[in-house]
């Protein structure tokens, strides 16, 4: 009887599965070809499968003919989508919020227009068929069948057709199908459609399966066709419809063997949700190493500039600035006596989901990540401060402080895992954690005493009776005030700068020495504390906490108003909260229109306007103030740079470095050496990129590398900085082995270096990138230096400011400080990135390619500096270079590479007249001797 029992269970999870599965499809189709996650994916089925209803059932016409007018619906509506979001070059963000807002909009119309909650019958009926022992209703066959015949039409599509094909060609590779004369666009508008009529069978199939339809039904199963799809590693469509089998299977049988437990469905699709992100992230039924391991390691957002001076500004606001907030104090305790208890009442929720929108905007902009369960962040605090204050019988203040504590922890926990998968797979990750959260930990008894909720009262703190709503409004507010003092504070310490450079330029953090690991745990931890204290404000507002006032289309709707009022923008972000929850308030019979219309507003300018409409107006503030001359005293400018222990620029150093003996790993004496590397191979796969590489640099030399393109002189640097790992071998750096370390690490040890390209925050000004590369070896690792709390933390802070000033002078770019980086000529950005390379106070300087693109001047100029760096800083240069003539008249000694492997090394003018080298450039011996031209 339990086999049979199993068995019915395997049946129901494989028809459930195939919805899945069909979701999975439109998924893997959509991302492979325009990389875009479509959170609208299960809009369009629902959306299809409502007109499938309002055709069968209000007109009486054959179902055959109302589920092909679904399927065309639901295939028009993923053609308009991608009409709509894609072929704007706005990033990752817009397009991803833009399927946000199609899914709340329709959402929205099925709920007002299209009939709410309806009946949905099987157009099949009969006794079923036994298959050992176990009966197969009609209905599920019918399911398992179509959705058998919808997978294979798309495989005959893609297999034997030309659109098909070329299909393939773009989701294999863009810019190669691009180059043969495929339309991007076209294949985009192809596989949206296809996605959307894969959407529309997914949703009629669910509505025949639970013979009811509701508003978003298929919303709340976007976690299982996210887990499909990425057990098929979002590039594999037969691993997608496998994934949906097995989700569907492992969730039906949960309820069998754990059924008793609400939410246990939903906490298994996050475990293997998470499991596959963290573990696996090519998924299990591919090989393929593309697609979901690399695709989601960006940041989702392009911002205006967000790192400010440490030091004061203006005279006006030096005074302005520490009055605001006591102005807008005395203003939120005037309005609170002004109003009556009811209205009162209504307008606290306005500094409680204003504050709530400010933790997903500080979370979107410091991180660059976007979180899709903030409402199970919001829902953690209220239930926390809510246990705290009536389970445990904490006094208030620690219960209201027990909120955003247990959010914070959670937050952290998600922070952790960015360490492994950022982007759009975090974001996946974090709505399945907000399901979880709303289905599994919050209808615990712990949390709502069976259904019931927790009751609690406010309570009363000296002579202030929060009981009294007037009183709730104005600490409400206080609140808000206090939290949007400390984020504007936080823009003007090293902490953000951090949490800022990791999110323009993971790799160019590393290596100024930032340690991505934590802070990237730390941003997501403040956040989730600004949602905690949200909620703990939203618990003792309301009196009483339930699991169903968190549901995840709260998080999609944080996220409409997050984009609307401008990310990165506090001002944009909680007006336009405030004015969303004030129509709530006081015209909620106009709530869904006016939502319908800003989710429509987000879906037609996210792409024109990807900043939203805060982000725009302080777009044009920000260019105002780049046109107007700096105002800053000289005085503050220049303040002269000092070395101190926490974190001066150094003075001018020696001419050499103290001579280090070191002993390698044969324990064999070699020469005074500051950098070194001993039989370094590296392999990609078959190939070898290096292969027993062996070298040396002295103190106070300049060390050159060269030869040809493909050589392996980057893949050199790579492996001495720490950014590949090598196959064989070990590299050494002031007498210690450092192949284990980080390139972070080895950076805040002495040993920095640039880049040929990226090695800056595009989006930052050119003072502010110098300001971030100071980070890494300037700031300690306590707390108050982080973000300079004592007196001397913020002097020395300054002092970096000043520094900052001084190499842009010394570099010719004093009227560019202002300038984002991303707006400077190519050669400025090269001069740029040295100075912050030279701004991590290297021992050992590896510079890559300093002065490729540049013309004859600026070359020299380069020339120049790198002897400067030895002569006035006393910093040892290891250089490659295409231009022979540059690195021949800088260099004490050259290695030259070839596929891999050392040629020769020695004096410039000796290693530049073998032949080998010759012919290792020029392709042939020459017929007479000479030197390599330069």
């Amino acid at each position: 009887m339990e086999m049979e029992e199993a068995f019915t269970f395997v049946v129901v999870g494989i028809a459930g599965g195939s919805t899945y599965a069909l979701l999975a499809l439109g998924l893997v189709l959509v991302h492979s070809v325009s990389r875009v996650l479509n959170f609208a994916q299960g809009a369009f089925g629902t959306l299809a499968a409502f007109v499938a209803a309002s055709i069968a059932m209000g007109h009486d016409i054959p179902w055959p003919l109302a589920v092909a007018a679904a399927v065309a619906v639901g295939a028009a509506v993923g053609a308009a989508t991608a009409v709509v979001l894609l072929g704007r070059d706005g990033g990752i963000l817009p397009p991803l919020v833009g399927t946000v807002g199609i899914l709340s909009a329709i959402t929205l119309v099925e709920a007002r227009w299209l009939g709410g909650t309806r009946e949905f019958p099987t157009p099949v009926s009969g006794a079923g068929v036994e298959l050992a022992g176990v009966v197969i209703t009609p209905t599920r066959m019918l399911v398992v069948a179509v959705a058998a015949g919808a997978g294979l039409a798309l495989w005959l599509g893609l297999e034997r057709t030309r659109l098909g094909l070329a299909l393939r060609a773009g989701a294999d590779n863009r810019e190669g199908a691009r180059i043969v004369g495929l339309d991007p666009r076209r294949l985009e508008v192809a596989a949206w459609t296809a996605a959307g009529a894969l959407g529309a069978v997914a949703g009629v199939l669910s509505g025949w399966t639970t013979q009811t339809i509701t508003p978003g039904f298929l919303t709340g199963v976007l976690p299982q066709a996210f887990a499909a799809a990425m057990l098929g590693g979002m590039v594999s469509l037969p691993g997608a419809i496998l994934g949906g089998l097995v989700v569907g299977v492992a969730e039906s049988l949960t309820r069998l063997y754990w059924g008793g437990t609400p939410g246990s469905p939903e906490l298994v699709v996050f475990l293997v949700l998470a499991a596959v992100l963290l573990l696996r992230p090519q998924g299990l039924f591919t090989r393929a190493r593309r697609g979901l391991a690399f695709e989601g390691s960006e940041s989702l957002v392009r911002l205006l500039p967000m790192v400010r001076d440490p030091r004061p500004g203006s005279t006006l606001s030096r005074v302005v600035g520490p009055a605001g907030p006591v102005v807008a104090v005395v203003a939120v305790v005037a309005i609170a006596g002004a109003v009556s208890g009811p209205d009162a009442f209504k307008l606290s929720a306005l500094p409680v989901y204003a504050l709530l929108a400010l933790s997903l905007n500080f979370l979107a902009a410091a991180t660059g990540q976007l979180s899709l369960g903030h409402a199970g962040l919001f829902g953690l605090g209220a239930f926390g401060a809510a246990v705290a204050t009536t389970t445990w019988e904490l006094p208030p203040v620690l219960g209201f402080l027990a909120g955003p504590a247990l959010a914070g922890v959670a937050a952290a926990a998600l922070g952790a895992a960015s360490l492994r998968v950022r982007g759009l797979y975090l974001a996946v990750l974090t709505l399945a954690f907000g399901v979880v959260l709303q289905a599994f930990v919050f209808p615990t008894e712990t949390f709502s005493q069976g259904g019931a909720g927790l009751t609690l009262t406010r309570p009363e703190l000296g002579p202030f009776d929060l009981g009294d709503d007037g009183t709730f409004l104005a600490a409400c507010g206080i609140l808000l005030i206090a939290v949007w003092a400390v984020l504007r504070r936080l823009e003007r310490v090293p902490l953000l700068r951090g949490m800022v450079a990791i999110r323009e330029n993971q790799t160019a953090a590393s290596a100024r020495g930032i340690d991505a690991t934590r802070l990237g745990v730390v941003g997501f931890a403040i956040s989730g504390v600004l949602a905690g204290l949200a909620g703990s404000a939203f618990a003792f507002r309301q009196g009483i906490v339930v699991a169903s006032v968190f549901p995840v289309q709260l998080s999609l709707t944080l996220v409409i108003w997050v984009v609307l009022g401008g990310l990165g923008s506090r001002a944009g972000v909680a007006a336009v909260a405030a004015a969303f929850t004030l129509v709530d308030l006081y015209a909620s019979g106009s709530n869904q229109i006016f939502t319908l219309l800003a989710a429509l507003a987000v879906v037609l300018l996210i792409g024109r306007q990807p900043l939203g409409a805060g982000g725009a107006l302080r777009a044009v503030f920000e260019r105002r103030r780049l046109a107007r001359p700096a105002s800053r005293p000289a005085s503050e400018r220049r303040e002269p740079a000092r070395s101190d222990a926490a974190g001066g620029a150094p003075g001018p150093g020696p001419a050499v470095p103290p001579s280090l003996v070191v002993r390698m790993s044969e324990h064999e004496v070699v020469r005074p050496v500051v950098l070194g590397a001993r039989d370094v191979t590296v392999r990609f796969g078959g190939n070898v990129a290096i292969d027993s590489l062996s070298l040396d640099v002295h103190p106070g030399e300049i060390v050159g590398i060269l030869g040809p393109n493909g050589a392996g002189k980057t893949t050199t640097f790579n492996v001495l900085s720490g950014f590949i790992a090598p196959t064989r071998g070990g590299v050494w750096f002031r007498g210690h082995d450092i192949s284990e370390l980080t390139p972070a690490e080895r950076t805040r040890r002495g040993l920095g270096r640039s880049f040929q390209q990226g090695g800056l925050w595009p989006s930052e000004t050119a003072h502010a990138n110098l300001l971030m590369a100071q980070y890494g070896r300037s700031v300690g690792s306590s707390f108050g230096d982080a973000v300079a709390l004592a007196p001397e933390h913020l002097r020395s802070d300054r002092r970096r400011a000043a520094v900052a000033d001084e190499v842009l002078e010394v570099l010719g770019l004093g009227d560019a400080a202002r300038r984002p980086v991303g707006t400077l000529p190519y050669g400025h950005r090269k001069v740029l990135e040295i100075g912050c390379a030279v701004a991590t106070r290297p021992e050992v300087l590896l510079l890559d390619e300093p002065a490729a693109g540049l013309h004859g001047a600026q070359s020299e100029w380069i020339s120049e500096a790198i002897a400067a760096l030895r002569r006035e800083l006393g910093i040892t240069v290891v250089v490659i270079e295409h231009d022979v003539a540059l690195v021949r008249s800088v260099s004490d000694r050259i290695y030259v590479l070839d596929f891999g492997s050392l040629l020769t090394a020695g004096r410039p003018d000796e290693v530049l007249a073998r032949a080998e080298v010759i012919e290792a450039y020029l392709g042939q011996p020459l017929a007479a001797p000479g030197t390599v031209p330069s």
